[in-house]
């Protein structure tokens, strides 16, 4: 098994076509690799980095895999903590991508993860059909309208000053407390 930690920093023009922007990132990282002299890992030691997402291609997925001739079976080896705080290794199987996260859970919750796949899916199909990056979105159409619903009320607001606000609650709780400041 052959593993080469690269960091990369991808930069997007929305007027950018989304095939030139695949090659321009293809071409990006095979130079990389051409170039690396030192290795991520090393850097990483002498400089006290740390990476914030690792993210690993696996390219396709094999149903059969075979080692000297014989039938082998995958074992998937578990881990006791996240290498990264958010780590998504992407495979292909088929005509489907498969994706698998590994998260700190001090720093995402699963709520946070469901929600960056559903985007990331969203995005990959996009980037199948449309013609700019620009025209990409991070959201679906559902999602899209759930959002510019949100604040949906049915009621006016009145205008006033943030200070009017807590004078108008002080007014109404006297009884409460309508800040507190250091020890008053």
């Amino acid at each position: 098994m052959f593993v080469k930690t690269l960091p990369v920093m991808l930069t997007a023009d929305p007027e950018e076509t989304v095939l030139s922007y695949i090659e321009g990132c293809q071409s990006y990282l095979v130079n990389a690799m051409v170039n690396d002299i030192v290795s991520f890992a090393e850097i990483r030691r002498a400089y006290g980095i740390s990476a914030d997402v690792l993210f690993a291609y696996q390219g396709e997925q094999k149903n059969v895999m075979t080692l000297c001739g014989a039938d082998a079976a995958e074992t998937e080896l578990s881990g006791s903590q996240a290498k990264a705080p958010f780590g998504l290794d992407i495979a292909l199987n088929e005509e489907k991508i498969l994706y698998n996260f590994e998260y700190d859970p001090a720093c995402y919750t699963v709520y946070t993860i469901n929600g960056f796949c559903t985007i990331l899916d969203n995005v990959i199909s996009e980037m199948l059909v449309k013609e700019k990056l620009g025209d990409i979105s991070l959201v679906t159409r559902e999602n899209e309208e759930s959002i510019k619903n949100l604040y949906d009320t049915a009621f006016p607001v009145a205008e006033r000053a943030a200070y009017r606000l807590l004078q108008d609650a002080a007014t109404k709780n006297p009884q409460r407390p309508a800040l507190i400041a250091e020890d008053r």
